[in-house]
């Protein structure tokens, strides 16, 4: 059997990454929470363990956060080398490629073998330089529009972790009728558990800064003449570094998306190109 390629390798890895950010660390935020509810309301003996529960929760989300960055950007290298294969052709430097494959997890190796990704980009035109314009343009266009969508999803997310969290502080302050151990053990939870809502926010503005970026790609893409394939080169490099900094998209974000973007591409493709 061939082995797969760069771009379902890619999807695989980054899939094994979405599964860290949207199920692993989202049971350790909700296990926090109950740790949080249980110890405003428990005694000073079981309050401190409680406590101690919350930091390690912390602790063992922010290896997992780093952990699934990792396979994210090890999926958006090999994406942005199977972008460049595609539109120019075979890449003579098989062996960094074989050093890309090589970092892929085991499990992304044996999932990308069930996937295919052929028809993954839309542009038709020939190998060379026109062909790498419009795969930038296309995967900017995407990216900008659904990184946007998730820093605003991701705001709403926010405003309601830290109204709940508000709310709860005042509760269990105001039901408090104890010594000043239990006090300080009741504070430090609730500090603990502020940091899902730092989780959050990063988590927001590294999407926003994103956005930002991919839209500036797109807009340096539809100014340049597409002779040449040097400036492109400048212009996949800020792109990497979007994509690669920000988390990856949730995949129901993408899917309530996907039929919008898939117009608006075509309406924007349809359009004459700006001049500088």
């Amino acid at each position: 059997m061939a082995s797969p390629g760069l771009l379902e390798l890619a999807t695989a890895e980054q899939a094994n990454a979405k599964r860290i950010l949207y199920a692993w660390i989202p049971c350790c935020h909700a296990l926090t929470a109950g740790f949080t509810l249980a110890a405003l309301f428990a005694p000073l003996g079981v309050a401190y363990p409680l406590a101690l529960g919350i930091l390690t929760l912390q602790v063992v989300a922010s290896s997992l956060r780093s952990n699934a960055a990792a396979k994210h950007r090890r999926a958006e290298e090999a994406r942005r080398r199977a972008l460049l294969m595609d539109a120019l052709g075979e890449d003579a430097e098989r062996l960094d490629v074989a050093n890309i494959r090589l970092a892929f997890s085991k499990r992304a190796c044996r999932d990308a073998k069930a996937l295919d990704r052929t028809g993954y980009w839309s542009d038709t035109a020939p190998r060379g330089p026109q062909r790498l314009l419009g795969m930038l343009q296309e995967s900017a266009f995407w990216s900008h529009a659904l990184y946007d969508a998730a820093a605003t999803a991701a705001t709403r997310v926010l405003i309601a972790v830290v109204s709940t969290l508000f709310v709860v502080a005042l509760i269990g302050l105001a039901a408090f009728s104890g010594s000043t151990a239990l006090a300080v053990a009741r504070v430090i939870v609730i500090a603990l558990s502020a940091l899902i809502a730092l989780d959050v926010l990063g988590q927001a503005l590294a999407w926003r800064t994103a956005a930002r970026q991919a839209e500036a790609v797109d807009r340096r893409l539809e100014v340049i003449d597409g002779t040449t394939i040097e400036p492109m080169l400048a212009i996949v490099a800020d792109y990497a570094i979007a994509t690669a900094s920000a988390p990856a998209i949730p995949d129901r974000l993408y899917e309530s998306k996907s039929g919008e973007l898939d117009e608006l591409w075509r309406e924007h493709r349809s359009q004459p190109p700006r001049t500088a």
